[in-house]
């Protein structure tokens, strides 16, 4: 069975009874929808963000996906796809999904915006990290964040507060 997308296929996760599926234009708002298992059919496409998003990230029945130039990361559940915009940092480049937290590099403002996962809500103020931050990963305890910054050739150690 083959389902024709009309856009490139960014991102597949799949969730209990769908396959949720991102597709991407360049400069333009990123199409999201769920594939049904059985007819391959899209069930739901609807367009997040104003811009393409360039990271996405997928935890727990939740896509999240950053767009940089609406300044936003967005929510999407596998259980009820409504976009849930979230304004962190300037112009949002990668993000990364612990057990219950979003970590987001905001590459203009160079710093970290922390996002609790379930309920979709800024923790605090943004951390300042190094110039332009751009990768980050967290540790699979979820004790170490690593965040790298190209301009400045560096790789910065955080602890996230759980033993860390």
């Amino acid at each position: 069975m083959r389902t024709k997308l009309l856009h490139r296929i960014v991102f597949v996760a799949l969730a209990l009874g769908s396959v949720s599926t991102l597709s991407a234009q360049l400069d333009r708002a990123t199409l999201t929808g769920a594939v049904t298992d059985k007819t391959g059919a899209v069930v739901k496409p609807l367009r997040v963000g104003h811009n393409r998003s360039e990271d996405i990230a997928y935890s727990r029945g939740a896509l999240w996906l950053a767009t940089p130039r609406d300044n936003a990361v967005t929510k999407l559940s596998t259980s009820n796809p409504d976009p849930i915009p979230i304004s962190v940092g300037q112009f949002p480049r990668q993000l990364t999904v612990s057990r219950d937290t979003v970590y987001v590099t905001n590459y203009n403002s160079s710093d970290l915006t922390m996002i609790d996962a379930k309920s979709s809500r800024v923790l605090g103020d943004p951390l300042e990290v190094s110039v332009s931050p751009f990768s980050l990963s967290v540790s699979a305890d979820d004790k170490t964040l690593w965040v790298g910054s190209q301009p400045e050739d560096r790789l910065t150690k955080i602890a996230t507060g759980r033993g860390g």
